[in-house]
């Protein structure tokens, strides 16, 4: 779901993320899988769970 707030000014986000991270992580888990399958190594797996927690975005509550 895609959510535009502030009459179309607002970044798109889904879920926690905004659409850049989320095309990043997408990358980084297909490199991820492919790494692991072939070699064995999951550092690029544990690089790309870093970067999806560290990219969540919370919106402020507005009261």
């Amino acid at each position: 779901m895609y959510i535009y707030p502030e009459h179309l000014k607002a970044k798109a986000t889904m879920w926690l993320w905004q659409l850049r991270d989320l095309t990043v992580v997408g990358v980084g888990v297909l490199l991820s899988v492919l790494t692991a399958t072939q070699t064995g190594i999951l550092i690029p797996a544990l690089f790309t769970a870093a970067y999806a927690f560290l990219a969540i975005r919370f919106e402020r509550p507005v009261f």
